[in-house]
């Protein structure tokens, strides 16, 4: 794509983006749909022209920056010796150019990473399944580094002077909804921005679901405590003078989830939304917030 600027960032031309995997689970859910029948109780692949969408998809892996086929030009990036998914390939904090930690494309690029271990695993291919896992464990550090320091977002930030008449910045912070990233503590698209609204954050949370199942860990703002008032649990608009009380904790549904929901028996699979409530669903209280 041409060359662009954000934020005080200039994109070069022929760059690649995290942002862009939004569109691949549709993609990849199209293969399984084309490709893929339940018979005697199991989901059966059946060989065919469609496979070549898979093909296709599986050349993305090379851009994650781990493996023997790995892209010179890649997303692997760190931040304070933790690994994550850059937004651009060719603005990263390593190289020193580029946006910090922005978690919703993070998010994005690894949820797809899971996708596709169980598309390899319903295609029969367990060695696609291991490297697309290998991905998911690699970065899930990255997702809890980045959610630690993301949440909560603020709504507005101004500068004001203290005692010592030192300049520091105050925010008003919005639980259930995250920062945009490193150094920007905003929901996107900013503080004070007209049309601000919580869609990052719903994919943030979507995202990262995987790697925490996985790894059978969760963050306290995850649950949903049955002792906040229900006055409480508000409309999500950002500018409101409340919020959610608890992010929206959604998951990804995968392929058997969602070909069951196109037949009317979501119930017979239970999403990563569900797993995790059933470990933590013993708690019944309201989490602070993080600071």
């Amino acid at each position: 794509m041409a060359g662009w600027s954000s934020a005080g960032v200039t994109y070069p031309d022929g760059d690649i983006f995290t942002a862009h995997s939004r569109s691949f689970p549709a993609v990849a859910y199209l293969w399984s749909y084309l490709t893929l029948e339940w018979e005697d109780g199991h989901w059966i692949h059946s060989q065919g022209p469609a496979d070549v969408i898979y093909e296709q998809l599986q050349q993305l892996r090379k851009f994650y920056g781990l493996g023997s086929d790995t892209s010179k030009v890649n997303f692997k990036d760190r931040h304070q010796g933790s690994y994550y998914i850059a937004y651009s390939a060719n603005r990263k904090e390593t190289l020193g150019n580029g946006p910090k930690g922005v978690l919703n494309t993070h998010a994005n690029a690894l949820q797809f990473a899971w996708l596709m271990k169980e598309a390899s695993e319903l295609r029969g291919n367990p060695e696609d399944a291991k490297k697309w896992q290998a991905i998911v464990d690699f970065y899930h550090p990255g997702s809890r580094m980045l959610y630690e320091l993301l949440y909560p977002g603020a709504r507005d930030c101004h500068t004001s002077t203290d005692q010592g008449r030192r300049r520091i910045s105050q925010c008003t912070f919005l639980s259930g909804h995250l920062a945009y990233a490193i150094d920007n503590p905003c929901v996107y698209p900013g503080c004070d921005e007209p049309g601000a609204h919580p869609s990052y954050s719903f994919i943030s949370h979507e995202g990262i679901a995987a790697g925490y199942l996985d790894a059978g860990e969760y963050e306290p703002e995850f649950v949903t405590p049955s002792s906040v008032p229900q006055g409480s649990i508000i409309t999500p608009t950002v500018h409101s003078h409340r919020s959610r009380l608890v992010p929206w904790w959604l998951g990804s549904a995968g392929f058997c989830h969602s070909r069951w929901r196109s037949r009317g028996t979501i119930s017979a699979w239970p999403s990563p939304t569900q797993g995790v409530r059933n470990q933590v669903s013993k708690y019944d209280t309201t989490f602070p917030q993080r600071a």
